[in-house]
């Protein structure tokens, strides 16, 4: 059965962009290139957008801790019950400086009031304060060399075949980043989706976020990325 692990759209554009120095020679595979980074995600809310949002979320009693708003959407909507203005708010969330890969949180308002149940907010355990890493930058490589071919693209087209990296991506620099995905998707249907986080590695190379491997930091286990195209 096919596992696709969602990840915010943008993210592998970001790191396309990174320009990072390693020595590498295109005869030759890159052995010890990879280099851990931090990404920024980028965001499209206005000054004045933000000052609308910390006004609701002050106006609501909710915090704005750990969440890096993107989007801000206003309109006048007609629903089952109600017709009025809606405001939206959608932030990447993180936890200790950390971010959560696939996730995004959205937070709903109607007049000006919070409706938690219209919204999608993490509501799991929160991770804790621990950062220590236990993977070293040369284990993160061997594990995304060993893993990256299962990598696999799922097109949507009937009798059509997936797509699979070929061995052209052995000879890559890579980057690393640390952070956070929900734990369900290590646990092959073992745990609970939505109720905690796993500490992991997102491993890829550094021309662009494909092909992509998470690795658990605490276990060394690897989840290469699988995706269905629309």
């Amino acid at each position: 059965m096919k596992k696709a692990l969602k990840l915010p759209g943008c993210l592998a554009a970001v790191l396309s962009f990174l320009y990072i120095s390693c020595d590498k020679h295109h005869d030759t595979p890159a052995v010890d290139c990879i280099t851990r980074v931090e990404v920024s995600q980028p965001t499209n809310v206005s000054v004045t957008q933000l000052d609308s949002i910390n006004n609701l979320f002050t106006l609501n009693s909710l915090s704005t801790a750990g969440l890096q708003f993107y989007f801000y959407f206003v309109d006048t909507v007609t629903l089952p019950g109600y017709t009025g203005i809606e405001q939206q708010a959608s932030a990447y969330i993180s936890y200790n400086g950390l971010p959560v890969f696939d996730y995004s949180e959205t937070f709903i308002f109607k007049e000006g009031i919070y409706q938690p149940a219209a919204s999608f907010v993490y509501q799991g355990a929160v991770p804790g304060p621990d950062t220590t890493t236990h993977q070293t930058l040369e284990d993160l490589r061997t594990a995304w060399l060993n893993h990256y071919q299962q990598d696999t693209i799922y097109p949507p087209f009937i009798n059509s075949h997936p797509s699979i990296p070929g061995t052209k991506y052995r000879d890559s620099c890579l980057v690393a980043q640390l952070g956070y995905i929900d734990a369900a998707t290590f646990s092959h249907g073992t745990a609970l989706y939505g109720a905690s986080l796993v500490k992991v590695w997102m491993v890829s190379p550094l021309s662009g976020g494909y092909p992509m491997v998470f690795v658990d930091d605490s276990t060394g286990i690897c989840l290469p990325v699988q995706e269905d195209l629309p």
